[in-house]
């Protein structure tokens, strides 16, 4: 039988200088075997500069980043500081000091036919006018008041069918405050209707005056008109 001969090592015994690096021999098991070094980071290994040789603890500083409690002011931000007021034009809105026909923008307004250089429409725009009944005001101690409205062409023509109490139905046509036909009146001074209840809230010389008042803002019982002569 041949001898047979152990392969020749090249180890010569000595440890090689340990550098750190996965796979290099840094000893022997018990059977001889090398034992490689295992997986790590070599010392020389740096984080944001700092030395892998200890534990490190790293800083918003050492990453480029503002810390916990730091707070930029509107101009590092490059915003607009706190006392800032944007004007009327930069918030796309309508100066307050902006009119419409000379009227302010600072509330609501309504402009009318007279505002605008029109003719009004009559059966829109009818005259109105206030009126103090004298009797009934010494009565309630405070200024009763009736407000009028004149009335447009169709219905002065529906009111001349009443032969009968035809200041009364002008009146109750005419007069937009108090509601002289709300229920209420009539169950207080007992008419079945509302020109009942108004003869007996007014006197027969009340009524005709308010009747006649509404008729006057209609264009009735007054000139209207004035002559043009040549010259």
């Amino acid at each position: 039988m041949g001898v047979v001969r152990e392969k020749e090592s090249s180890w010569d015994g000595k440890q090689a200088p340990l550098t750190g690096e996965p796979g290099q021999v840094v000893g022997f098991d018990e059977q001889g075997r090398p034992t490689p070094q295992a997986e790590g980071v070599p010392k020389t290994r740096t984080v944001n500069g700092k030395p892998l040789e200890e534990d490190i603890s790293l800083t918003a500083e050492d990453v480029g980043a503002a810390m916990t409690g730091h707070r930029h002011s509107a101009e590092d931000a490059g915003a607009r500081p706190s006392t800032w007021m944007p004007t009327a034009e930069e918030v796309g809105a309508v100066p307050a000091g902006r009119s419409i026909n000379g009227k302010s923008l600072s509330e609501d307004i309504t402009l009318t036919a007279d505002d605008v250089g029109a003719v009004p429409n009559v059966e829109k725009e009818l005259p109105t006018a206030k009126y103090k009944v004298d009797r009934l005001s010494e009565l309630a101690g405070h200024d009763v008041v009736f407000t009028l409205r004149g009335l447009p062409y169709g219905k002065t023509h529906d009111l001349a069918r009443f032969t009968q109490d035809a200041d009364v139905n002008i009146l109750l046509a005419g007069c937009t405050e108090p509601d002289l036909k709300d229920p209420r009146l009539m169950e207080k001074f007992g008419g079945a209707t509302p020109a009942e209840a108004v003869k007996r809230l007014l006197l027969p010389g009340e009524i005709a005056d308010l009747g006649m008042a509404v008729e006057k803002l209609s264009g009735y019982r007054r000139v209207t008109i004035t002559e043009v002569k040549n010259g």
